[in-house]
């Protein structure tokens, strides 16, 4: 029940931001958990289970944002080693090149 509560809560928030500052599209939250989300009770969309393909952060954030779609990922729904990396699913390697970097990255995986 604290769980629908809460997102209650943001549902009004994320109104009232709409209103005030007149968003065009809906302002989104961003968690980092470590449960599984039918512990947590939270409904989301997986990309790999739910659009049978990888998805990147950016893509995730834009179904959110235009369409209210709950997007939850592990390192098995990520397209982009850049966010791989950022969300340390993999170390950085240890090289002066960026693009070699993600090119490692992306290979790992």
């Amino acid at each position: 029940m604290v769980v629908q509560e809460a997102l209650e809560k943001y549902k009004r928030y994320s109104s009232d931001l709409m209103d005030i500052l007149r968003l065009r599209t809906k302002p989104i939250g961003v968690a980092l958990i470590d449960r599984d989300l039918d512990q947590l009770g939270i409904s989301a969309l997986r990309p790999s289970k739910h659009f049978h393909r990888k998805l990147t952060f950016c893509q995730m954030v834009a179904a959110a944002r235009y369409y209210g779609m709950g997007m939850a990922a592990t390192l098995e729904d990520m397209a982009c080693p850049g966010e791989i990396i950022i969300f340390g699913f993999a170390e950085p390697p240890r090289t002066t090149s960026l693009m070699a970097a993600l090119a490692m990255a992306l290979h790992e995986n």
